[in-house]
């Protein structure tokens, strides 16, 4: 794998989708709010096991 293997394009789930009154249950709402984060912080840890 390259670098540009863990390249972000986009974010899976975008808040700004959700409608202004989300009919999501508590859970998916929570997961929808962790996602993009967990996706950073495993493009992050890719890029430093490719580094190592």
């Amino acid at each position: 794998m390259s670098f540009s293997d863990h390249k972000i394009t986009a974010f899976q789930h975008k808040i700004t989708d959700l409608p202004d009154q989300p009919s999501l249950p508590a859970n998916e709402l929570k997961a929808r709010f962790d996602s993009s984060p967990e996706e950073l912080r495993q493009a992050v840890n890719g890029i430093c096991d490719e580094a190592s």
